[in-house]
């Protein structure tokens, strides 16, 4: 008998109950009288692999403790120069270790490539982010002015900004702390409310805002003196300073600590709550 002509002999005999107890017979001369490659019975059919199942376990995860004393050193030596932590700011970026020695022109270096730096089209998504941020959330009688601060850095006349953008700041201060106190006397008044002393992120960020106002920004420092390392509110504002020393780097300097003073009112509004 051909193999076909079995086959066919086993597909009736399954058809039928009656002849349910010769399937076996069947089979065995089906599997006696043809080689399982003539047969062509693919393996996986009469023959399946035992699957040992991995036990899997979860990776103990370390996270390295966080030295607090190196941060605020780093912050110290950052706000210092006035640059300070923002929101949009990945903390790795402001952190980082080598920037504890540098001096003036090389922190100023370090966060102007940062603020300056073009991804593939030919953007600026550091500068940009902090632009959103502060159009989101500034005070809206500001709006139109720090918006025509942004068009004069883009019109390369960013000089025209500086001025503008400290008086921005000063508002912002002012809107916050919730007083109509100026320089100084507003500074010193709104710091009692806050924390900047605990290990809290929030806290490291009002840290780096307050360090800058009182060692650079709001420093007071008789006009008949040195010229301030870092630019400063009162001789600005005063007519005593020479704009012909106004860098770029002091523009986003001034968006910078725009920007912080936003992350700031976040902080607040959720310690609020």
């Amino acid at each position: 008998m051909k193999f076909d002509e079995y086959t066919n002999l086993a597909n009736r005999i399954a058809e039928s109950t009656k002849y349910l107890t010769k399937l076996p017979e069947i089979y065995t001369i089906i599997s006696s009288t043809y080689n399982k490659k003539a047969f062509d019975i693919p393996k996986f059919v009469y023959e399946f692999p035992k699957i040992k199942i991995p036990k899997i376990e979860l990776p103990r995860i370390s996270f390295p403790k966080i030295d607090f004393e190196e941060v605020r050193k780093i912050t110290a030596n950052n706000s210092k120069y006035g640059w300070t932590l923002t929101g949009e700011m990945l903390p790795r970026d402001y952190l980082n270790r080598e920037l504890i020695d540098m001096s003036a022109e090389e922190t100023d270096a370090y966060f102007y490539s940062y603020y300056s730096y073009e991804d593939e089209n030919g953007n600026l998504p550091n500068y940009k982010d902090a632009q959103k941020t502060i159009i989101d959330t500034i005070d809206s009688r500001w709006t139109s002015l720090v918006e025509e601060c942004f068009k004069c850095y883009e019109l390369g006349i960013f000089k025209v900004a500086i001025p503008n953008l400290i008086a921005i700041i000063e508002g912002e201060i002012s809107l916050i702390a919730n007083n109509n106190l100026i320089g100084a006397r507003l500074l010193n008044s709104w710091k009692k409310d806050v924390d900047i002393e605990s290990n809290k992120f929030s806290a490291i960020a009002m840290y780096s805002v307050f360090h800058f106002f009182q060692e650079s920004l709001f420093l007071s420092r008789n006009f008949d003196e040195e010229r301030p390392e870092v630019i400063n509110r009162n001789w600005i504002l005063h007519g005593r300073d020479d704009p012909s020393l106004w860098k770029v780097e002091d523009y986003f300097r001034l968006i910078n600590t725009l920007s912080a003073l936003q992350f700031v009112k976040d902080i607040l509004n959720d310690e609020a709550f």
